[in-house]
């Protein structure tokens, strides 16, 4: 079988890293369940919120958020789905996406990737690759 590569964009330059979770547990349990695995404190957070580039709907995606206070990393749990659409439309197999901001090696991400595919929750979890575009721009918090 060949391997499915998905690709997505950041702002001009990479900015977050991006792992796809595909779990259809609510966002609480999945929350709860890192948090328990990983050794997370996954708190929740104002939610997502972009217009729908079709009809300018607002849509919010619920938010959980996670800073680790002794290295610039900041990790957001986000939901792919809406009541009204998606967040990300071209990967609609996937329910969350886990941001991560900050310098962290490749090894790392493997290991959490790794460490979610461990959640038994979790259905599957995968390194999405973020290019230099800004398709999905919407991605980027609003601080």
């Amino acid at each position: 079988m060949k391997k499915k590569v998905h690709k997505l964009s950041g702002l001009g330059r990479t900015t977050f890293r991006l792992i796809g979770i595909s779990c259809h547990e609510s966002d609480y349990r999945l929350t709860w369940s890192i948090n328990s695995q990983l050794g997370f404190s996954f708190k929740k957070a104002e939610n997502h919120t972009i217009s729908n580039p079709h009809s300018g709907e607002k849509m919010e995606f619920t938010m959980f958020s996670f800073k680790i206070p002794e290295t610039s990393l900041k990790y957001n749990l986000i939901s792919n789905r809406c009541d009204n659409g998606f967040l990300i439309e071209n990967l609609r197999n996937i329910d969350f996406l886990l941001q991560i901001f900050g310098e962290i090696e490749g090894g790392e991400i493997k290991k959490i990737v790794t460490a979610i595919n461990g959640v038994d929750l979790v259905s599957a979890a995968f390194e999405l690759k973020v290019n230099e575009s800004d398709r999905y721009s919407h991605l980027m918090p609003s601080e």
